[in-house]
């Protein structure tokens, strides 16, 4: 997408050239990957491999010399640092640099840098796109299956593209096989990845970058997140489901690093992609019994709070359950809302009644019966209050 623009519409502003460089194809540290990316803009700029400087200093060196005297525009895709745009801006007066980055990179903005946040599109610029990426042929076949198609891309241009790239590129391939084949989680990944002339195409492969910069504790966070079952989550659920009281600087990396949205509620999101991203590399590095005890832990933090909730709204209820023993010295959210508390905790049930429903059935499928049905015991106080007719169905099942 950002190719296209510059050579599309900035075309004429730049009558020197553009020059492009994608940071995901540069591998090694970060030292090296602005010389290999220096490299790259001396080749494009004329310069002999024979006559290359080898050190970092020489390169740029050069590079300012050559850019100097032209008009240059310069695309640089999966930035991860802001010196990589510091040091590739030329030197040529009426020059600039195009950057993305699945990084929040603020301190760019010292460097008299303009920020823009791209959201993912909605389902109906998904489908637009789509439509003026493949023949018309191929959605008037079968619309639905192009919605589906879109819905499995979530919002993401990348992925559509390479969708569209496959279509082109294998005679015989449908939008319904695609669909089919996304659909199942365990291939959706995969299934958004194509091989072209210059290398492998990857909706995974701007994950991967900003994975790889992550932390051991960052990275573990990380996975152990990306195996719940589900995408949305407040701080309290994830520091529960790790095993750590200080996640927020955590949380805060990821979301700075674009594989965790913030909310303007104060959660926080995991984009589908991102959360199979997640989980795939949980499933590699973190050992089964480590994702187990993880995910017992997250349903066992509901138990706890939708017991307290259970018993803020109605003290005197008749349970079979007790729980004493689970609830001895935990803090109890609730208590401290002194009259308020039974509707505080009835306004939490509605909130959160999709994470109890999954950590019910999270326990049911691992069979933790000593934590499913008093789970569901607690949770049925939310029924009396609101009809969920299908969420009661499944609680009580």
């Amino acid at each position: 997408m950002v190719r296209r623009l510059a050579h599309h519409g900035l075309k004429d502003r730049f009558p020197d050239g553009q020059l492009y460089v994608d940071f995901a194809t540069c591998a090694g540290t970060a030292g090296g990957d602005v010389s290999e990316a220096l490299a790259v803009c001396l080749r494009a700029l004329g310069q002999s491999d024979d006559y290359r400087p080898g050190t970092i200093e020489d390169r740029l060196r050069e590079y300012r010399r050559l850019s100097g005297g032209r008009r240059l525009l310069v695309v640089l895709e999966n930035v991860t640092q802001p010196a990589q745009i510091r040091l590739l801006t030329p030197k040529g007066a009426g020059s600039a640099v195009l950057a993305t980055s699945d990084i929040t990179l603020g301190e760019v903005t010292l460097d008299h840098v303009r920020l823009m946040k791209l959201k993912p599109l909605d389902d109906q610029a998904s489908l637009h796109l789509l439509e003026a990426l493949c023949e018309p042929e191929q959605i008037g076949a079968d619309p639905q299956a192009a919605r589906r198609v879109v819905t499995h891309c979530a919002g993401l241009p990348v992925a559509l593209h390479i969708v569209a790239a496959r279509l082109a590129m294998q005679p015989g391939l449908t939008l319904g096989a695609v669909a089919d084949e996304l659909h199942d989680e365990s291939a959706r990944l995969p299934g958004m990845t194509v091989q072209t002339s210059e290398g492998e195409r990857s909706v995974s492969g701007p994950f991967d970058l900003a994975y790889r910069t992550l932390s051991p504790e960052q990275a573990q966070v990380y996975r152990l997140l990306g195996s719940l079952p589900v995408a949305d989550f407040d701080a309290g659920t994830a520091a529960a489901t790790v095993q750590n009281s200080d996640i927020g600087p955590v949380l805060a990396h990821l979301v700075r690093c674009s594989l965790l949205e913030a909310t303007p509620d104060g959660r926080y999101h995991l984009h589908d992609l991102v959360r199979l991203h997640a989980r795939g590399c949980a499933e590699q590095q973190t050992p089964q019994p480590q994702r187990q005890e993880a995910l017992r832990r997250y349903v066992t933090h509901f138990l706890a709070l939708t017991t307290m909730a259970d018993h803020a709204i109605q003290a005197d209820r008749l349970r079979i359950a007790d729980l004493s023993t689970l609830l001895h010295g935990a803090p109890d959210p609730f208590a401290q809302a002194g009259p308020q508390a039974a509707q505080l905790a009835l306004a939490w049930l509605e909130a959160e009644r999709v994470s109890v429903l999954e950590a019910l059935r999270t326990a049911v499928q691992h069979g933790w019966d000593t934590l499913a049905w008093p789970l569901a015991e607690a949770f049925t106080v939310l029924f009396h209050h609101h009809r969920h007719l299908i969420r009661v169905l499944r609680s009580l099942r």
